[in-house]
């Protein structure tokens, strides 16, 4: 389970990513109330629709860039059936996962090691579907956007969280998907202007592929040992 707990923790950016300074993009999650970066209301001044769907299937990049300059880049895969969500973790490499939630069950899959394990607790797919579409959408009440501009139905906001001068917001947005696809986070200091954390959706579907939900032949069931 180290593997799934590295990139939950990853995903953690998502959240913090409008709370924290720019370098708060490598901050460890929670934030420290004493500094002021801790993670804040959900705002309810969006002038854009954030809520996804109840059938889709989308492919997510998330991208954290270091001082120096190192990209640290996460692949995901979300599909969601109704109350049916399923998740992959870096699809088409050695460490691929999927997440799947049905109504009654929550399960795991490696699909390396080609094993299965049912979850009766921690964070489900669900969890992370909602960090990975709306979590980062978490901004201070006091918030404001600007429209940019609409090119190819893609619409550019300009999002200026209350307390965040040191950082420049861009987000994305598609008029015909009514939904955000895209989000640009920038460190501003001294006069350099650095692109620290970007957001990307691609590949919509309307109807997802139904295999993502269910459990390949062969797999091995592991007993489940979240606390």
């Amino acid at each position: 389970m180290r593997a799934l707990s590295n990139v939950l923790t990853a995903c953690a950016v998502l959240t913090l990513a409008f709370a924290a300074q720019s370098c708060g993009l490598w901050d460890p999650p929670g934030g420290d109330s004493e500094n002021g970066s801790a993670v804040p209301q959900k705002a309810s001044n969006i002038p854009f629709l954030t809520k996804e769907p109840d059938r889709y299937q989308a492919n997510i990049t998330v991208t954290a860039f270091g001082e120096d300059g190192e990209a640290l880049v996460r692949e995901y895969v979300i599909a969601k059936r109704g109350t049916d969500v399923a998740v992959v973790i870096g699809p088409g490499t050695d460490k691929e996962l999927r997440l799947i939630d049905h109504s009654d069950k929550k399960f795991i899959l490696n699909m390396r090691e080609r094993s299965i394990r049912e979850r009766a607790g921690g964070p489900s797919g669900d969890d992370l579907a909602e960090q990975l579409t709306r979590g980062w959408m978490t901004v201070t009440p006091g918030t404001k956007y600007e429209k940019l501009g609409t090119e190819n139905g893609i619409t550019r906001f300009r999002v200026s969280p209350e307390n965040l001068e040191a950082s420049e917001i861009f987000v994305l947005y598609d008029e015909n998907l009514k939904f955000p696809v895209g989000s640009e986070i920038y460190s501003v200091r001294e006069g350099a202007r650095d692109l620290t954390f970007k957001y990307e959706v691609s590949e919509w579907k309307d109807t997802p592929d139904d295999n993502l939900f269910t459990v390949p032949e062969g797999f091995t069931e592991q007993p489940d040992n979240a606390n």
